[in-house]
């Protein structure tokens, strides 16, 4: 381990995670910080992030693995809610009416709910990063991941980040409170965090954009990068895909 490289403590709340299995990337922003976009807005808005959309097949052992770690961090911070609201969702479907719109936000979503046809039967999981914590880069070089020194990156993003390219990477999750008060009380939930991304340099481009870390993290996907398309879960009625 280097010398500047921080030791990872974890905190209850919160946990990382690491996917060694290549994953189609949409939407990728790992060089330049994007401003958020409104749907149906015409420019961005709100504070510039690194930001990517990784697809997830519905029988993916790594997606599993994630709902997993979400699940043990909401218990964590709110001992009991998951399964509270598990029981009223199933009381709401049962009376007819709409999902409770208090309950906990999460990174993942049911591609079918998303307007571009490529998200169709996939669970895309959002993750973001921003400037002051931009995503440390890397790419695989004859089958050994390589760091991605910040003078390269601009020099090599159409080429090993564009829309499409199968990743692998590594999230921190972590557990948050709405901000606000009574009825206008923002959402809990839970937010993904980009730490680092190591580019295939593979996978088909995905319709509907424009073409747009450390090697030790990354070896242990040497041998499983595939031209495999990934993708999805188990979702409820807005699309959110619950970790539980």
């Amino acid at each position: 381990m280097s010398t500047n490289e921080k030791v990872y403590t974890r905190k209850p709340g919160t946990d990382k995670y690491t996917i060694l299995t290549p994953v189609a990337t949409a939407y990728p922003h790992f060089v330049t910080p994007q401003a958020y976009k409104a749907k149906g807005g015409k420019g961005g808005s709100g504070e510039p992030s690194f930001s990517g959309e990784w697809l997830f097949k519905p029988d993916s052992a790594e997606l599993q693995q994630i709902k997993a770690i979400m699940a043990k961090i909401v218990e964590e911070k709110w001992p009991g809610r998951t399964a509270r609201e598990m029981a009223e969702r199933k009381a709401a479907k049962a009376a007819g009416l709409p999902v409770p719109g208090n309950h906990l936000r999460y990174p993942l979503k049911s591609g079918d709910t998303k307007d571009k046809p490529f998200y169709k039967g996939f669970t895309v999981l959002t993750a973001r990063a921003y400037p002051d914590n931009a995503p440390r880069l890397s790419q695989f070089v004859t089958g050994t991941p390589i760091n991605i020194e910040d003078e390269n990156k601009k020099l090599l993003e159409k080429k090993l980040f564009y829309h499409g390219v199968e990743t692998v990477a590594q999230f921190y999750f972590k557990t948050y409170e709405g901000e606000g008060k009574g009825e206008d009380k923002a959402r809990d939930g839970v937010s993904a965090k980009i730490n680092m991304v190591c580019s295939t340099g593979r996978g088909a481009k995905l319709p509907g954009a424009d073409g747009p870390n450390p090697a030790e993290v990354f070896k242990g996907s040497v041998g499983h990068v595939s031209t495999e398309d990934p993708t999805v879960g188990q979702y409820d009625d807005d699309g959110e895909d619950v970790p539980y």
